[in-house]
């Protein structure tokens, strides 16, 4: 087992959950949003797969 007792690692989780569910929702769609343009303005990639020959 850890050296830590389990009361540390309780603690830790609680303080990670509390900051998740602070994010507000606002800036969570506008990350969203964010990362969609960027897909959307990346350059398309070719398809590598060998097409057969009539």
């Amino acid at each position: 087992m850890t050296d830590k007792p389990i009361s540390s690692d309780w603690n830790n989780f609680k303080e990670f959950v509390r900051k998740v569910v602070t994010v507000p929702k606002e800036e969570i769609d506008k990350i969203k949003a964010e990362e969609e343009e960027e897909l959307k303005a990346a350059p398309k990639k070719h398809s590598t797969k060998v097409k057969p020959k009539p």
